[in-house]
């Protein structure tokens, strides 16, 4: 089985599907969508991508031997429904994107959410103190609040 792969480059000459064969072990796991690690380049470079297409003959014409294998499934990433990746290709076709800044765009952030962290304040003051000190300030009237303008117009006036 094969699979047609956006690779995570946002660069023009780049833009386009590129074959790769699936493994018999990862066969069942990989889907249209799927997020996928794949050798790219002729460094065989380890980067992810999406699955577009599946299918049972390659889709690009390029030799049986020159098809590289996937390398799996990426850890903890979000797939993309088959709707997405139309959306997708029409806002690559209808605003000139690249398809890669396309799915980025309709694909979910986050997988999972981060637990929220619990913090706690220790006073460092006893509690009596201020308990004290919050009794005394309510019972210290608060002067009226003067503007600066209020404050130089009595200063003149004396």
């Amino acid at each position: 089985m094969y699979a047609d792969v956006i690779v995570d480059i946002s660069h023009k000459n780049i833009d386009r599907p590129f074959c790769y064969r699936i493994p018999l072990a990862s066969e069942g796991l990989i889907a249209i969508g799927t997020k996928v690690r794949i050798p790219f380049g002729k460094g065989n470079t380890e980067r992810c991508g999406y699955v577009v297409a599946l299918s049972d003959v390659p889709s690009d014409e390029i030799p049986e031997d020159r098809i590289k294998d996937l390398l799996g499934v990426a850890e903890r990433s979000v797939s993309a429904e088959e709707y997405l990746i139309e959306l997708a290709a029409f806002i690559r076709e209808r605003y000139g994107s690249t398809m890669i800044t396309a799915l980025k765009t309709v694909l979910p952030v986050k997988k999972e959410i981060k637990k929220k962290e619990e913090k706690m304040i220790v006073s460092a003051v006893p509690v009596f103190t201020i308990e004290q000190g919050i009794m005394e300030a309510e019972r210290t009237p608060v002067p009226p609040f003067r503007s600066a303008s209020e404050t130089e117009r009595k200063k003149s006036r004396s």
